[in-house]
């Protein structure tokens, strides 16, 4: 019987209509609206070429052969370095399952 409480549009306009529950719904959808995130586009990866390009300039800037270069990775500042120990293939396009669309770098367990 409860249930047909919920699914009943009609007992659900007079739920809409009580006061408290008007009032934790506005402040519910104020909490969604403060909660959005501050960048609404969508975060490109990196692609391969930029990601050459980035370490080939941190190298020639700070002049070292990028084969003497280990490469790391960590999630901010804080965080603890993973050495990365190779880089694989990751996925390939959906149609044809031939073109390489994304590469993995794999950090040495731990």
């Amino acid at each position: 019987m409860d249930s047909e409480r919920w699914t009943d549009p009609q007992h659900s306009t007079k739920l809409a209509n009580v006061p408290a529950l008007r009032i934790a719904r506005n402040y519910l959808e104020i909490i969604l609206l403060n909660n959005k995130p501050k960048h609404t586009t969508k975060l490109k990866p990196m692609t391969a070429k930029q990601l050459i390009a980035k370490l080939n300039k941190i190298c020639t800037e700070n002049a070292v052969d990028p084969a003497d270069v280990e490469v790391n990775f960590r999630w901010d500042d804080n965080s603890d370095v993973f050495r990365i120990k190779s880089a694989s293939e990751d996925l390939f396009d959906a149609e044809t399952n031939n073109i390489l669309t994304s590469i993995t770098l794999a950090p040495y367990k731990q």
